[in-house]
């Protein structure tokens, strides 16, 4: 079995680093291959954030504001529990991911090409 493209999610954590996160998102979905792309914020001070976060992705990514801070694990959790595919991949809001990371996966999981 391959793994494709929408059997993948990424799912983006955030707790107020707004100045960040607009290059996470777009990393994520400017992917070779698309994916499902969620941003899960740990309610965080900047009560802002989702609207602002709507107005430049639209609905391109589901976004999820937790009702009381979870902290860093208790937030992955939520990533996890959000999922609805087979692989997930969780990226902070201060990192990015290069064009070719999907692909990458594809290329890596069961029934991938091999050398």
């Amino acid at each position: 079995m391959c793994v494709a493209a929408d059997q993948i999610t990424i799912a983006i954590t955030v707790y107020n680093r707004r100045q960040y996160l607009k290059q996470a998102i777009a990393s994520a979905l400017d992917q070779s291959r698309p994916v499902r792309v969620i941003v899960v914020e740990d309610c965080g001070p900047d009560k802002e954030l989702e609207a602002w976060v709507k107005a430049e992705f639209g609905s391109r990514i589901d976004y999820v504001r937790n009702p009381t801070r979870r902290g860093l694990f208790g937030n992955w959790n939520v990533c996890l529990e959000l999922c609805r595919t087979e692989w997930i991949s969780i990226l902070h809001d201060d990192d990015f991911l290069a064009p070719v990371f999907v692909e990458a996966i594809i290329g890596l999981g069961p029934g991938g090409p091999r050398p």
